[in-house]
């Protein structure tokens, strides 16, 4: 029987720690970290699908709210993601937010130009994309994949740690469905993803 294994990690650890995450079915989650991202981590290592349901003392959801969502999360394992960073880290980490979410079939890119590869060989149903990559920024990669025809309708989340207001909006202008922090917090994305696959 092969075991998952999670790594909690601080930051003063987190050098020595990473080596961790080469290995089969091991990631690290570093301190500090929310349930959600414990559960994208859990399901990441257990190869399963883990939906968290909110907090224990919140409101429970009836039998039907739950057959919905276990069905959308279903259907997002059939789902082709491409995910472009050039960070590695955080490829894993948004891969790990969205395998929480119950997405299973992932493409990655380190940079612009190899999305641009990609996309031209498959047929993506998401794309989620950092802002500041060599070669081809975010910002460039939306703007082709929206003046292509084939990529056009292809839901776009940038990803960044850009603040400036007049750059987030040309990026909005181009078409993407969201703009997240860098962390990708669950908290955040998990609103953009059910409002695009239920």
């Amino acid at each position: 029987m092969t075991f998952g294994f999670v790594l909690i990690s601080s930051e003063e650890e987190s050098q020595n720690a990473g080596s961790i995450s080469n290995l089969c079915r091991s990631l690290v989650l570093h301190k500090p970290f929310t349930f959600e991202m414990l559960t994208a981590s859990l399901s990441a290592v257990t190869q399963r699908t883990l939906v968290p349901m909110g907090p224990v003392a919140g409101p429970s959801l009836s039998d039907s709210k739950i057959r919905e969502r276990t069905k959308s999360v279903a259907h997002r394992a059939t789902l082709k993601v491409l995910i472009v960073d050039d960070s590695t880290v955080a490829r894993v980490h948004e891969r790990m937010v969205l395998e929480g979410l119950g997405f299973a079939n992932f493409v990655e890119a380190a940079d612009g130009a190899q999305a641009v590869a990609a996309a031209a060989q498959t047929a993506f149903d998401l794309i989620v994309t950092d802002y500041n990559m060599p070669f081809m920024d975010g910002k460039a990669l939306v703007g082709f994949l929206k003046q292509n025809p084939a990529t056009a309708k292809v839901p776009v989340v940038m990803v960044t740690t850009v603040t400036d207001a007049a750059t987030l909006d040309s990026v909005r202008k181009l078409g993407v469905v969201a703009i997240c922090p860098k962390e990708f917090p669950l908290d955040t994305v998990r609103p953009v993803i059910e409002r695009l696959f239920g």
